[in-house]
């Protein structure tokens, strides 16, 4: 079984809600993303293929997956940001305190091989 937590986080130019299910982050469709981006042509895609004009900002018409919640954060802001950090709960516990308590469990990284194994 699979278990989803939603997930918030809030600032000047965003107000997102999303939901973990530990392999990847579900950016909700209705979310309010930065218009401000220090990124290039990737968010660019992703906001003109995703999103809906709102102010400055845009505005989410569809959900979107991403792969880690770092990866959906950065989107939501338009900055780099630590997505395990930025992310919380409806009790503001940040995404990384619920792994580490085994609320949730996060995915681990595959050991890379080196040439002598």
């Amino acid at each position: 079984m699979t278990m989803k937590i939603k997930l918030f986080a809030s600032g000047k130019r965003y107000d997102v809600q999303g939901r973990y299910d530990g392999t990847s982050m579900i950016v909700l469709k209705g979310s309010r993303v930065s218009g401000v981006t220090l990124y290039g042509s990737q968010r660019d895609a992703l906001i003109k293929n995703n999103c809906a004009k709102d102010g400055n900002d845009f505005i989410l018409v569809k959900d979107v997956a991403f792969h880690a919640p770092t990866t959906a954060a950065n989107f939501c802001t338009g900055r780099s940001v630590n997505g395990w950090d930025f992310w919380k709960d409806s009790s503001k516990r940040p995404l990384k305190a619920l792994v580490e308590h085994k609320v949730i469990h996060r995915p681990r990284k595959k050991k890379e091989l080196s040439d002598n194994e």
